[in-house]
């Protein structure tokens, strides 16, 4: 027999779900939603940003939709509606223009009052900007060398999907921040790095020559910030660095090298780095140590265990 959506959820729940922007089924009866729906639905709410995110998914948003429909006694069925509406918005499927109309033939009112209610949605929650002021006040510009001592869990936030190959180290490592400045600056050196090594890095080194377009767009930004001693932003909620969005021309052309491959340095005092998993006893080891030692960076606080 079909399980029930959310039956073995309270009321209070099934009522936030079926008012939510986030939660709300693609189909007006919840229980006709198919698995590979809400999967859908859900990856696209995954991939809008995250001031949208949320508006859709806060329980006041829910709220306020509750009381537009309660002003203009509608049934929870038309209230879903309006949650529908509303995501489809954020979507990209439904204008403001049409909302009233469309509003209007799922909800079976008459026009004039779908243009009140697209109304009320514009003004207490499209218009809503408090959670995007909320955003901007937990954003901070740091150096990278600051953000890493302010904010260690920046060092192990994942750059890239794939583990990478850090020179002298006999497992792969995660993907993290600190783990991709430790391969660079061991394989480029802590002094007169520019664009033309940093774009050999990217495209010829082992660890970034398989790179995805979006991953070494991230990673570039990363090294740039690192070299041009440049601020990277940081939400201090979330404790990660916030990436500028993917253009089509991410990396410029100038860093896209034509050299051959780069060579390890091996002029390296002490490069900090997170290691792979290992056992309890083991998660001491200290950072490689590699002779001829010059200034150092530093890269962030002591070596931090790798998570799963």
């Amino acid at each position: 027999m079909k399980q029930k959506r959310f039956e073995l959820f309270d009321e209070n729940f099934q009522l936030l779900a079926d008012t939510s922007p986030m939660l709300v089924s693609v189909t007006k009866n919840p229980d006709d939603e198919t698995k590979e729906q809400f999967i859908t639905t859900h990856d696209r709410f995954i991939a809008l940003d995250d001031i949208t995110k949320d508006k859709l998914a806060a329980p006041e948003t829910s709220t306020k939709i509750q009381n537009i429909g309660k002003n203009y006694n509608l049934g929870l069925i038309q209230i879903s509606d309006i949650a529908r509406a509303i995501r489809s918005y954020y979507f990209g499927e439904l204008t403001l223009e049409d909302m009233p109309f469309t509003l209007a033939k799922e909800m079976n009112i008459d026009l004039t009052k779908a243009k009140e209610i697209t109304q009320a949605v514009i003004n207490q929650i499209i218009n809503d900007d408090s959670y995007e002021r909320t955003y901007q006040n937990n954003l901070e510009k740091l150096l990278i060398p600051e953000a890493l001592r302010q904010y260690p869990d920046v060092g192990e936030q994942l750059i890239t999907g794939n583990r990478i190959k850090i020179q002298n180290f006999p497992e792969p490592a995660r993907p993290s921040l600190k783990n991709w400045l430790a391969d660079y600056v061991m394989l480029i050196g802590r002094e007169n790095r520019n664009a033309v090594k940093r774009g050999s890095y990217l495209f010829q080194s082992e660890n970034g020559k398989n790179l995805s377009s979006s991953d070494r767009h991230k990673l570039a930004f990363i090294l740039k910030s690192l070299d041009e001693n440049t601020p990277i932003t940081i939400n201090k909620n979330t404790k990660q660095v916030i990436f500028p969005q993917l253009q089509e021309t991410s990396i410029p052309a100038f860093e896209k090298p034509s050299l051959s491959p780069v060579e390890p340095k091996n002029n390296i005092q002490s490069v900090q780095f997170s290691y792979p998993q290992k056992s309890a006893t083991q998660r001491t080891s200290p950072p490689i140590i590699i002779p001829k030692p010059e200034p150092k960076i530093n890269l962030g606080p002591n070596v931090v265990n790798l998570k799963d």
